[in-house]
């Protein structure tokens, strides 16, 4: 429900775009992330937590005050209201640690709970997982690209994000509430991994 939907549309995305389809296109990549991949994890994402993770059944309120006080959300609250588009340069130099900081934490909190050798009950989960993700999504977007005619440029952009590996933040946020953190972490792990031959594979399909 999370990491299938969900893409690594800004750790590896930002950085694979300018260089699969061309520096303008970080653009379109950044809106996509940020008001589709994004503002998914911030409300579908905590719903499923909330779901699943255990207790009562969480009503509407408790859904909608879980997202508003979800810190990347109000992060990005701020980012599009308060935030000046030219920050100073105090300001800008903290944010940047913190975002060149959130990466290694991410991947070690991850890493910490890979397992080569996983439960056989998670194999067919992991195969699943793999399969929709990295090849079943994009062809998905790339009908619909089709289907709404979409230009070129855009049809790249949609089809690379959406064959990206699963998304590192909804593996943490599903780590952090229990739920099932060894096959969060493998899918991850492993989708990275297979993306190195997928995403060349759907850059030949595009570009052939």
């Amino acid at each position: 429900l999370l990491q299938i939907p969900l893409g690594n549309t800004s750790f590896i995305g930002y950085a694979l775009i300018p260089v699969l389809v061309g520096a303008d296109a970080l653009r379109y990549a950044v809106v996509y992330d940020q008001l589709g991949s994004f503002l998914i994890l911030a409300s579908w994402g905590l719903f499923v937590v909330a779901l699943y993770g255990g207790g009562s059944r969480p009503g509407v309120s408790t859904i909608a005050r879980r997202v508003l006080v979800f810190p990347p959300f109000i992060a990005l609250v701020v980012a599009l209201t308060v935030m000046p588009t030219d920050p100073p340069q105090v300001i800008a130099h903290g944010l940047r640690l913190l975002a060149d900081a959130l990466l290694p934490i991410v991947v070690l909190a991850l890493g910490m709970q890979l397992r080569l050798r996983l439960p056989a009950h998670h194999l067919l989960p992991l195969a699943f997982g793999l399969v929709a993700r990295l090849l079943l999504m994009p062809a998905l977007a790339w009908g619909l690209c089709h289907v709404f005619g979409l230009s070129a440029e855009l049809t790249e952009v949609a089809v690379y994000l959406t064959a990206m590996p699963p998304m590192m933040t909804s593996g943490a946020l599903l780590s952090s509430a229990g739920l099932a953190p060894q096959l969060a972490a493998a899918l991850i792990g492993y989708g990275t991994l297979c993306s190195m031959v997928t995403l060349p594979a759907w850059y030949w399909i595009l570009n052939a």
